[in-house]
């Protein structure tokens, strides 16, 4: 049985992210709030992929989406408090 994300220790959920992961949370971390096109976009990425890459976020828990008043992009996506952590061990590691 797998551990969720609320039992594994923050370094743990940051070895087993994926390279495009990463990169996506630190995109999040930069700009704070973004759209899914925006992050397909940044990414080069197909926006189905880019969606893959969330969901698989979400379910770590690692981002949350946001409801927007906008009829051209109805949510943003924002790190959650465990995303956050995650992404500031990640920067210290690449500090070191």
């Amino acid at each position: 049985m797998q551990a969720t994300a609320d039992e594994l220790p923050v370094g743990a959920i940051a070895d087993q992210l994926k390279d495009e992961e990463r990169r996506m949370l630190g995109l999040i971390q930069d700009v704070g709030a973004i759209t899914p096109t925006e992050l397909a976009v940044k990414t080069f990425m197909l926006p189905e992929e880019a969606n893959e890459v969330l969901n698989a976020l979400g379910e770590k828990g690692l981002i949350a989406t946001q409801a927007v008043d906008s009829p051209n992009s109805p949510q943003l996506v924002a790190l959650t408090d465990l995303g956050l952590r995650v992404t500031r061990l990640e920067s210290s590691k690449r500090m070191r």
